[in-house]
C-alpha cells in the first residue's frame, strides 16, 4: 500500500478574539479525529504574522484554509506565491474580499429575536437597537436590526434604532447624539446592542443622559465577552453565540469539500446560540421581583459554591420566608430548585466538554459529595453521570417527566 497523503489544513484565527479562540476549539475537536489531516495554526493577530506565514509555507502549501477574516487570509494567500487551488471555509464575515467554498455565519435573526422576546416577556412596550459603527459588520447589523424590528412590531411595541458614526466623525459627538436618542425613547425601554462593545457605548450614553440601568433602560449585548460583561456596572446581560459549534461545522464542511467537486457558488451554513446569560442590566426591578433579581445575580456567580437559602437571606437583609415567597412568586420555582438546575447544567457541561473524573465534576458543580450529585442527576434525567458521558452529548437531554 502507498503512503497516505495527508490534507494540509491551515487554521487562521486571532488569539486576541474570544470568538476565534472558541471557534478554534471546535475545529480542533474535529481535526483531532481526522488522521488524514496535517494541521497547522497561524495566529492572525500576531505582530509577526507575515514572518510566521513564510516560516510555515517552506515546503508546505495548504490544501484548505479555515479563517474568520478574509483580509488576513488574503495576506496569507499572497505569501503562497502561486495561484491558490485549495479550499476555503469562512466564518462570520460578509465582504467580497474572497469567494470561499463554504461560508458559516451566526443566525442573526435568532440572536435578535431572543433578546427582544426577553424584553417583551418583561412587559416592555418600547424596544430599540443600537447598531455597529464598522463597515465590515454591516450585513450582520442589518439582519439583527430587521429581526429586532419585526419581532417588536409584531408584538405592537414601539421600535427605534440608532447607527453610531454614520453622520458624526467624533466619538464624543456620537455619544451626545446617542444620549439624546435614548432620552427620546419611551421609558422603560429595552435596548439590544449589536455586540458587547456597543452595549458599553449604550452605558456611556445613559450616563451622559442621566438615565439609570436597568430601571429606565435595560440593555442586552451579544458575544458574552466576560471582561466587558462582568466589569460593567451593572453587569451586562449578553447572548453567547455557539462559537465552538461553528468551528465544528467549519471543520466538517472543509472535510466535505475535500471529497466533493468544487461548486460554482458559495455554500451557506448557519449556527445558533449557546445561551443567554442574564445579568443585572435586565433584572426586573418591579416590586417583589427586585429580591428575585438579586438572588439570580448571586446564583449566577456563586451557584457552584457552598451557598444556602439562609446565606442569601442574610446577605439581602431579609427573612428566609420572605425571600422564598418573593422568589417563588417572581420565578415560578423555589430557590433550591433553581440552584439544583444550575448545578446539574454545570455537570452536563463538564461531562460533555471535559475529561475530569466524576468526583471532581460533582465538586466543581457545588455538591458536597458524589452520592448527592449522582442521585440528583439520575432523578432529573434518568441516567447516571457515567452513562450520560457515553451518550451522544450533541443531542439535548430532556428532564424526566
Amino acid at each position: 500500500m502507498g503512503k497516505l497523503v495527508k490534507k494540509r489544513v491551515c487554521l487562521l484565527f486571532s488569539r486576541n478574539s474570544k470568538a476565534d479562540r472558541e471557534r478554534l476549539v471546535g475545529v480542533l475537536r474535529v481535526a483531532s479525529e481526522q488522521t488524514g489531516w496535517d494541521v497547522r495554526i497561524l495566529n492572525a493577530s500576531s505582530p509577526d504574522f507575515l514572518r510566521e506565514c513564510r516560516r510555515m509555507l517552506v515546503n508546505w502549501t495548504p490544501d484548505g484554509i479555515i479563517y474568520s477574516d478574509p483580509r488576513v487570509c488574503r495576506r496569507l494567500l499572497g505569501e503562497v506565491g502561486t495561484p491558490f487551488i485549495g479550499r476555503l471555509v469562512e466564518l462570520d464575515y460578509h465582504t467580497p474580499d474572497l469567494s470561499p467554498d463554504v461560508r458559516i455565519t451566526v443566525d442573526d435573526d435568532l440572536l435578535a429575536r431572543t433578546a427582544v422576546e426577553l424584553f417583551l416577556n418583561r412587559g416592555y412596550k418600547s424596544i430599540a437597537f443600537y447598531s455597529s459603527i464598522f463597515a465590515s459588520e454591516t450585513t450582520h447589523a442589518a439582519r439583527r436590526l430587521s429581526a429586532a424590528q419585526t419581532t417588536a412590531q409584531t408584538a405592537e411595541a414601539e421600535f427605534s434604532s440608532f447607527a453610531p458614526g454614520r453622520s458624526h466623525a467624533i466619538w464624543s459627538e456620537d455619544l451626545e447624539h446617542a444620549a439624546e436618542w435614548l432620552k427620546s425613547l419611551p421609558k422603560p425601554c429595552g435596548v439590544l446592542a449589536y455586540a458587547d462593545e456597543e452595549a458599553r457605548d449604550v452605558y456611556d450614553a445613559c450616563r451622559v443622559a442621566g438615565l439609570s440601568i436597568p430601571e429606565q433602560v435595560a440593555v442586552i449585548g451579544i458575544d458574552n465577552e466576560l471582561d466587558l460583561c462582568e466589569s460593567s456596572r451593572p453587569t451586562l446581560t449578553s447572548i453567547q453565540p455557539a462559537f465552538e459549534q461553528s468551528g465544528i461545522l467549519a471543520a466538517e464542511a472543509l472535510d466535505t469539500c475535500f471529497v466533493r467537486k468544487r461548486a460554482n457558488k458559495t455554500r451557506q451554513l448557519a449556527y445558533g446560540i449557546d445561551r443567554l446569560v442574564e445579568r443585572a442590566s435586565t433584572q426586573d426591578v418591579r416590586g417583589f421581583r427586585r429580591l428575585a433579581a438579586a438572588v439570580n445575580e448571586i446564583l449566577r456567580k456563586e451557584a457552584y459554591g457552598p451557598l444556602t437559602v439562609a446565606d442569601l437571606a442574610r446577605r439581602l437583609n431579609t427573612s428566609t420566608r420572605m425571600l422564598q415567597l418573593s422568589y417563588s412568586k417572581a420565578c415560578g420555582e423555589t430557590i433550591s430548585n433553581r440552584l439544583q438546575t444550575l448545578r446539574l447544567a454545570k455537570i452536563k457541561e463538564l461531562l460533555s466538554k471535559s475529561k475530569l473524573p466524576i468526583t471532581e465534576i460533582a465538586a466543581a458543580a457545588g455538591y458536597s459529595g458524589l452520592a448527592a450529585a449522582q442521585s440528583a442527576f439520575h432523578r432529573q434525567f434518568g441516567l447516571s453521570m457515567r452513562d450520560y458521558r457515553k451518550t451522544d452529548t450533541s443531542q439535548p437531554l430532556a428532564p424526566r417527566k
